[in-house]
């Protein structure tokens, strides 16, 4: 009889010490997941899309105060945050972006038409609205380990908005490049389209 009470206390022990260590790996587990949510939440979305999203605003309204009246001449838009780009084609694979800041810069130093000014606020416009729709859907993925972060850029919901987005950058490239063989006086400074 002996015997039957070493071995149930044994059992109760063990089991006793499995559900410990089990709820203890459940909770490692759990901790984990909320570290790797909260890593992508700011790194990706908070210091990359979003911060992206608030760049497209603030040279939308640059470009329209330009359109409006201001100088073009002496025409200045917020730096460029290299680093949300960075983080945004990293995630997304989504090169068109560099394209769209290669045209605000030419638009800094190579074209000084209203024109110009006018077709880049239709391509800051667009490439807002995609970024927001991606920001929306960025923002509801749950991530468990972050080395899936990069399988983001294959889901069927992403990779749709991101290649919507490359198409209509190139289309809209294609049709500014158009713009400017139409009217090469733009290229000097100070020109106006006709």
């Amino acid at each position: 009889m002996n015997w039957v009470r070493v071995i149930e206390s044994l059992i109760g022990t063990l089991a006793g010490g499995l559900i410990a260590l089990a709820s203890l790996s459940l909770k490692d587990l759990l901790d984990r997941w909320r570290a790797s949510q909260a890593w992508y939440e700011q790194y990706y979305v908070t210091e990359g899309i979003e911060r992206l999203r608030s760049y497209f605003m603030m040279v939308e309204m640059h470009l329209i105060d330009l359109y409006a009246g201001g100088s073009i001449e002496n025409a200045s838009l917020p730096p460029v945050p290299y680093e949300a780009i960075t983080r945004v084609v990293g995630l997304l694979d989504c090169r068109g972006l560099l394209g769209v800041v290669a045209l605000l810069t030419r638009l800094r130093t190579q074209y000084k038409s209203r024109a110009y000014v006018w077709d880049c606020i239709g391509v800051v416009k667009m490439v807002g609205a995609h970024l927001d729709d991606l920001s929306r859907e960025l923002a509801g993925q749950k991530i468990r380990i972050k080395t899936k972060v990069h399988f983001l850029a294959m889901s069927l919901k992403i990779s749709a908005l991101r290649d919507k987005l490359e198409k209509d950058i190139e289309l809209r490239s294609q049709q500014m490049d158009a713009f400017l063989k139409r009217h090469p006086e733009c290229e000097t400074k100070g020109a106006e389209a006709p």
